[in-house]
């Protein structure tokens, strides 16, 4: 530039110098005038640029998501069945633009036209629809006769359906919409307390077809004028479909099918001023009493084949992957040239050829993985109950959109225009109305629906209802006589399919996630997500299998908790994950069944791909540029291309993937021709959520209906006391007639378990396997009863028997031989391990494999059993002893009677002997005065006749002759 100046100022000196030349004056002696510049000469100015870019980007998706399908089936006898059709096709014109809307004319001309097509649809038909829809069949002829209505083919309907209105394994036949509320009993006065005596009758309702349809759209279209109509200035596509999608027959099915959930969408209204953010939400729920709904009946057709399909899907994080790598280099030569103007001009152009060559590669790598769990179940034995009734509910709401304050006026203005266009709008409301944070109105609309229910599901016996739900910072498994009880020895640990109908301590679990983790619920700035009782029972049985369970940012926003974000993404979500631990206990029986099939789906899907590509690209153009009138400033410039090479792409890329399928089925969906199939168990369970985080821990308690197989069942008292040959669930069998429930089977007696047992087994069964579940079991006196009873119930049958425990170390398998010895360690089988009840691996020993006596091998378990063996044998010889001594007993009062009649009459007798013996006395007494008199009396004749001897003696000595005379001569006369 400074060059292209010199050159400039030169030229203007020139011109200078033409002109008249001035006055001449003397100049200083030495002084000169500058030289002028010689004019600047061409050149060339070669330049080059080279250029390398490198842009890398990588990506981490985490996708989680919930599904669940209901499908009724049918075999056996079809219909085919022809009508006439009619179409009605609807051609809406209009204008969109700033200029048309202005001035109202958007909204064009609408015209119908309406087809005709005779015998234009085909259908097939069963006869049990044929009997339901037979209002709309008058010109079938040969129609099928209406099925019994008495006995088992008019089934109740399932308990939980009736207490809450839990579909489980059941599916939506048909949605009838009517007219008005149906035939009730409207109170007609009300004297104050809430009671009225006097009613008036509503007359019955008709069928009005897509009633919900029409009244949901006119609902959007008051609150969102325009949104719907093709023209206007405010229409959005999409919404009117999105409309019909939720109020079509398959959308109302669904509906009904979420339960007590929601589903919801939502748009942004944009409208004169401003715009507004506008939802759209539906709910169904049946409006009939649970007394009411435990008094209707339905229709079980004996081989009519009508079934019942139903999956639920849960994917707990798919992961996605992606990295992208690219690089550029570019090269330009431009060999410039200055030309200056001709004629002494001072002008430069620039001319010279541009050469530019572009290299550019790119490299993208993607990788992605999915595991997909399902629960399937399907039957093809069913029951239809027709003409339940239910409430179509849809609610719109409208609320400010606050990014841009002019959307803050414009919705006041739309509000209150809104708000005054309603009735009865007094100014205090009207104010209120347009000021508030949300506007809107709801819809609903009665409805008739068909429901089609598992068979064996029906007819439920009569159970105690379920206690509440609760939520408490307290564990309830700390406190004493808590109902319910949660101990450790009634946990339930199923390994196998658990899907879950039910649980009704959602609304607590999702407190107790915003307690502990808030950051991560419903009170971030986010529209809530849609809710489903269904959805949220798939999840439920995902986390009975596993346990244990962090949520992590899929299941935080679309899994379990029911917000996502909206506005605001996951940006301050908390170091510490939510945890949730999940415990089962007290199962009690609902109802069985041996034609559900329950089978445990699993599908994992992995792939990679990676795309290459580079492309190179050459060209030759010739710009130049021409000068204005001042050296500084360009005129033109063009640049002519003279050859350019087209880009030689070379792309190549592979994707490689796989998937895998673990299908494990369980059970047939009819019943063999024996009558006895793979049974599975609708089972009631206490349920106990723990859920931490990062501001504490809570516990959720509820009860929940889930499905479980035969080997989860057995050994709680779930099944039959002997289910299968040889197989036995022990708390059933010891508790059978006792008046004890199963949970409290530990409680038997010890000196009773033999007897029960023996009493229980089947004498045909050649062998016994006795399942029962222990639990925790920290004195293992639960273990010592069963095994206990194993023992000696081999012992007195003479058969094997196998013993197979729950725990917490999963199930373990004791063998014992026909003498009651322990054949064998107990052999421990993992969680996932098989235990077939009745067969394979589950079934006793054989006799002859084992020996009377052997050992285990294991020389503490040896040990063991030797103790063991030599207390239960003292415990035999005491029970001996005992039995003995309780036999001898009972002869002893056998004898009692005949000895308390001997007694009696020994007490008779002694009582007559003791008077026999008091006269005796008297008489001895008597007499023994008597003898002492005659003794006294003798003594005195005694003394008297001693004396009269004395006397005599005396006299005889007196008269006595004298010893000279003869012995003759003294001899008395």
């Amino acid at each position: 530039m400074e060059r292209a100046t010199s050159s400039a100022w030169a030229a203007r000196r020139s011109r200078t110098t033409r002109r008249p030349p001035p006055p001449r004056t003397r100049s200083p002696r030495g002084a000169r005038s500058p030289p002028l510049p010689a004019p600047t000469p061409s050149r060339f100015n070669p330049s080059g640029r080279y250029q390398y870019d490198r842009k890398s980007d990588k990506s981490d998706t985490l996708i989680s998501g919930t599904g669940t399908n209901r499908t009724p089936t049918q075999s056996g006898l079809q219909h085919r069945v022809t009508a006439d059709v009619t179409y009605l096709i609807t051609v809406r014109s209009g204008h969109r633009n700033v200029i048309a809307n202005s001035l109202g004319i958007g909204p064009g001309q609408t015209v119908t036209l309406a087809v005709d097509v005779p015998r234009g649809l085909q259908f097939l038909m069963t006869d049990s629809q044929l009997r339901r829809d037979g209002r709309w069949m008058g010109a079938v002829e040969n129609r099928p006769d209406d099925p019994p209505t008495a006995g088992l083919e008019s089934p109740a309907l399932p308990s939980r359906y009736v207490r809450d209105g839990t579909l489980g394994l059941a599916a939506v036949t048909s949605v009838t919409e009517l007219s008005g509320p149906g035939t009730r009993q409207a109170p007609a006065t009300d004297p104050g307390d809430g009671t009225s005596t006097n009613t008036v009758s509503v007359p019955p309702p008709t069928e009005q077809r897509n009633r919900l349809h029409d009244e949901v759209r006119q609902l959007v279209e008051r609150y969102a004028p325009g949104v719907t109509t093709p023209g206007h200035a405010s229409f959005l596509p999409g919404v009117a479909a999105l409309i019909a999608d939720n109020t079509g027959v398959a959308g109302k099915r669904a509906l009904i099918g979420r339960g007590g959930g929601q589903t919801r969408f939502s748009f942004r209204h944009h409208r004169f001023g401003g715009a507004a953010l506008v939802e759209v939400t539906f709910s169904a729920r049946p409006t009939s009493t649970a007394v009411s709904r435990g008094t209707v009946r339905g229709i079980a057709v004996a081989g009519d084949k009508s079934g019942i399909e139903q999956w639920g899907s849960h994917t707990a994080e798919g992961r996605s992957l992606s990295s992208s790598v690219g690089r550029q280099h570019r090269l330009t030569v431009n060999p410039t040239a200055r030309f200056t103007r001709p004629d002494s001009d001072d002008r430069t152009d620039r001319l010279g050829p541009s050469v530019n060559a572009v290299s550019a590669s790119s490299k993208v790598d993607k990788s992605g993985r999915t595991a997909e769990d399902r629960f399937w179940l399907r039957t093809d034995s069913a029951a239809d109950f027709d003409g339940l009734d239910y409430e179509l509910v849809a609610t719109v709401r409208s609320t400010y959109v606050v990014d841009w304050p002019p959307n803050v006026l414009g919705a006041l203005v739309q509000r209150g225009i809104i708000a005054w266009d309603d009735a009865d709008a007094p100014t205090r409301s009207w104010l209120s109305r347009t000021l508030s944070g949300e506007l809107g109105g709801q819809v609903r609309v009665p409805a008739l629906v068909s429901l089609r229910f598992t068979g064996s599901e029906t007819n439920p016996p009569d159970m105690q209802a379920p206690p509440p739900p609760a939520l408490s910072q307290t564990d309830p498994r700390q406190l004493t006589g808590s109902r319910p009880s949660l101990d450790d020895a009634d946990l339930f640990h199923p390994t196998g399919s658990t899907p879950v109908y039910g649980f009704d301590g959602w609304n607590q679990l999702y407190t107790a996630l915003d307690q502990v983790a808030p950051y991560t619920g419903s009170s971030w700035r986010a529209q809530p997500a849609s809710t489903s009782d269904e959805n949220a029972s798939v999840r439920l049985g995902e986390l009975i299998q596993a346990g244990t369970i962090s949520l992590d940012t899929p299941r935080q926003t679309g899994g379990m908790l029911p917000a996502m974000p909206g506005a605001f993404p996951l940006q301050n979500a908390p170091d510490q994950r939510p945890t949730l631990t999940v415990s089962l206990y007290r199962p009690r029986p609902v109802t069985d069944g041996g034609d559900v099939a329950i089978d445990r789906l699993r599908i994992t899907s992995e792939n990679t791909s990676t795309v290459s590509g580079a492309d190179t690209t050459t060209g030759l153009s010739l710009p130049f540029v021409l000068s204005a009138d001042d050296p500084d400033r360009n005129l033109l410039g063009v640049t002519p291309p003279v050859l350019q090479r087209p880009v030689d792409a070379s792309n190549f890329g592979s994707t490689v993937s796989g998937g895998r399928r673990d299908w494990l089925k369980t059970g047939s969906t009819s019943l063999p021709a024996d009558g006895r199939g793979t049974r599975s168990y609708e089972v009631r369970a206490d349920v106990h959520i723990e859920v931490s985080g990062p501001e504490g821990v809570r516990h959720v308690t509820g009860t929940a209906t889930i499905r479980v197989e035969e080997r989860d069942a057995l050994g709680h008292g779930i099944t039959e006391p002997r289910p299968v040959p040889r197989v036995y669930d022990l708390p059933a069998l010891l508790t059978q007639g006792t008046g004890l429930t199963p949970d409290n089977w530990a409680t038997t007696p010890l000196s009773d378990v033999p007897d029960l047992m023996a009493d229980g087994v089947h004498p045909d069964d050649d062998g016994y396997q006795f399942w029962v579940s222990t639990g925790p079991d920290p004195d293992g006196s639960r273990l010592a009863l069963a095994l206990y009873g194993a023992s000696r119930t081999a012992r007195s049958q003479g058969h094997p028997v196998e013993l197979v425990t729950r725990g917490p170390e999963g199930l373990r398998v004791w063998t014992f031989d026909p003498d009651g010895t322990l054949a064998g360690p107990p052999t421990d089988r993992a969680s996932t391990g098989e235990v077939t009840p009745g067969t394979g691996d589950g079934t006793a020993p054989d006799t002859d494999s084992t020996t009377s006596g052997s050992t285990t091998g294991v020389a503490a378990l040896d040990q063991a059993w030797a103790d063991f063996e030599r207390v239960a044998a003292d415990f035999d010889r005491a029970e001996f002893d005992h039995s003995a001594a309780l036999v001898d007993e009972a002869l002893q009062r056998e004898l009692r009677i005949d000895a308390q009649d001997s007694l009696d009459r020994a007490v008779t007798a002694l009582t007559n002997a003791a008077a026999e013996a008091h006269r005796t006395h008297t008489a001895a007494t008597t007499a023994e005065q008597r003898a002492d008199q005659a003794e006294q009396h003798f003594g005195d004749l005694t003394g008297r006749e001693k004396t009269l001897i004395g006397g005599i003696s005396a006299g005889r000595r007196g008269s006595a002759p004298s010893p000279t005379r003869s012995p003759t001569a003294s001899a008395p006369n």
